[in-house]
């Protein structure tokens, strides 16, 4: 895991991670919630379900156990860092090796049980099994029944993965929306 001023991170795409893309939703105290944002192709009913715990630990619990061996000045950095991560869609909360060393799966384990709230309410629970990140499944996205326009929606937050620094310019010329994705010396001149 990386830290707030290293960004020392492990290797992305050897990651052994759950095929599930999930997004942060904070309720009106601050809790952080997840909520499944993309799921393996045939499996689009997982969309939108909220995680509420992985075998049976919740997601509150895990973030407070992550609290524990993550370097942080607040519960925040730890929370965006597992839920809300720079490495989009590959959320470290779904990472095996933190939810082994948590003791949330054990070490033999090539699958977890996670329970969702869907939005009717309903609770029910899923196995998965865990693959490399270069092996992922073909994933299925959330889009609005609105079909969200580009300048709402995911795919222009992500759009240009390769560039450190990009812009685009949306409605009609209107907003002009700048990516900034990491540091340098020349950011200044970039923008």
């Amino acid at each position: 895991l990386q830290d707030a001023h290293t960004t020392t991170s492990d290797t992305l795409m050897i990651w052994e991670l759950f095929p599930l893309w999930l997004v942060p939703i904070y309720t009106p105290d601050g809790t952080p919630q997840a909520y499944i944002c993309g799921a393996p192709k045939g499996q689009e009913d997982l969309l939108l379900c909220r995680l509420d715990a992985i075998n049976d630990v919740s997601i509150s619990m895990i973030l407070e156990k992550a609290g524990e061996f993550i370097p942080h000045e607040s519960m925040t950095w730890v929370q965006s860092l597992l839920l809300d991560d720079a490495y989009f869609p590959y959320s470290p909360l779904l990472n095996v090796r933190i939810l082994r060393y948590m003791g949330v799966i054990g070490e033999e384990e090539d699958r977890a049980r996670f329970s969702l709230t869907d939005e009717s309410g309903e609770e029910r629970e899923v196995e998965l099994p865990w693959t490399k990140a270069r092996n992922m499944p073909e994933m299925v996205k959330y889009l609005s029944d609105a079909q969200a326009p580009e300048s709402m929606s995911f795919d222009l937050l992500y759009a240009d993965a390769d560039n450190a620094v990009w812009h685009r310019f949306l409605d009609g010329g209107k907003i002009l929306y700048i990516r900034l994705k990491q540091c340098s010396n020349d950011m200044d001149q970039k923008v």
